[in-house]
């Protein structure tokens, strides 16, 4: 049983990107996001879920290069974000592991976001949201950031 603990104690410690949301998972993340800026929860994208998720309870980032890096590929394109292929984490992180998805929660893989991101995409299209409606996000966004 010590060895198993001494395992799992130095694997912490070699992780790249460790999660400051605790037990939180990363769908009730986005959701309280979306609750703050006044959106529906499958507007957020994984960058905005993959930022709050590793940011310090003190709005401190857990590693500053990678969130400037994050927050400057979604602001340099920000239609990308509703995709799980393009989007800014796998921009700066890489794609994703075959059956994983980064800030995708419990049992959710790429096929399913590829199906539901078309249908999001029509579905937006029928609302008549246009970028106005990702710029209003990206300014709430900001806004929550500031203070």
């Amino acid at each position: 049983m010590q060895d198993l603990s001494e395992q799992n104690r130095e694997n912490r410690r070699e992780q790249k990107l460790p999660n400051c949301s605790g037990r939180t998972t990363a769908q009730v993340v986005r959701y309280r996001i979306a609750q703050e800026l006044g959106i529906d929860p499958s507007e957020v994208g994984r960058g905005y879920t993959f930022l709050a998720m590793h940011t310090h309870p003190d709005k401190t980032p857990q590693n500053v290069q990678i969130s400037a890096a994050i927050q400057s590929s979604m602001s340099s394109n920000p239609d990308s974000q509703t995709t799980c292929c393009d989007d800014a984490v796998t921009e700066v992180l890489g794609p994703d592991s075959r059956g994983r998805l980064r800030v995708g929660g419990a049992g959710i893989c790429k096929t399913q976001m590829k199906k539901t991101a078309n249908i999001k995409k029509n579905k937006h299209m029928k609302q008549g949201r246009t970028k106005n409606g990702r710029l209003q996000l990206k300014a709430n966004w900001l806004k929550l950031q500031v203070l």
